[in-house]
């Protein structure tokens, strides 16, 4: 569970350069559920395929929870641009790269794939390392290890 604290989001939101007034101040204490899973993981010798229900969060009935992402993503420092795109872009599943520390993400780069598009962060736990999220039909994929972008958009084409 989630509880919301609206003068922080506010805060963040004005320190990354967006307008504290956008964050509605009735989403104090509203209460979101994060769901997850179940997740199967296989380790091919180092390489590691997650695979997963789609990260969801579950709001109330009138909360509007693609502005929420769209604030999450501007209080990170992502352009009013890219957080809107990425906010309509449930079916990835965007709260996986909430945390993702704004000098970091020019390690960022999407390839495609046969739902659309993936976002792979380069070497995400050191020199060589990648991590590759996407969304199947009705699933996430992760994808990690000292792999290549090529590597990553084959295995997202042989799963779909």
């Amino acid at each position: 569970m989630l509880r919301i604290r609206t003068p922080a989001i506010r805060y963040l939101l004005a320190q990354a350069g967006g307008s504290a007034g956008d964050v509605p101040y009735d989403w104090t204490g509203t209460t979101l559920d994060v769901r997850l899973g179940p997740i199967v993981i296989a380790d091919y010798d180092g390489t590691l395929l997650l695979q997963s229900r789609p990260f969801r969060l579950i709001a109330p009935a009138k909360f509007d929870l693609a502005l929420f992402y769209r604030i999450a993503f501007r209080s990170m420092g992502i352009s009013e641009e890219e957080a809107g795109a990425l906010s309509r872009d449930m079916g990835f599943s965007p709260g996986l790269l909430m945390f993702m520390p704004k000098e970091d993400r020019n390690l960022l780069r999407e390839f495609n794939t046969p739902r659309g598009t993936g976002k792979m962060i380069a070497e995400v736990y050191g020199k060589g390392t990648i991590a590759a999220l996407w969304s199947g039909a009705d699933r996430l994929y992760a994808l990690y290890g000292n792999i290549d972008e090529d590597l990553v958009t084959r295995v997202a084409n042989s799963l779909e």
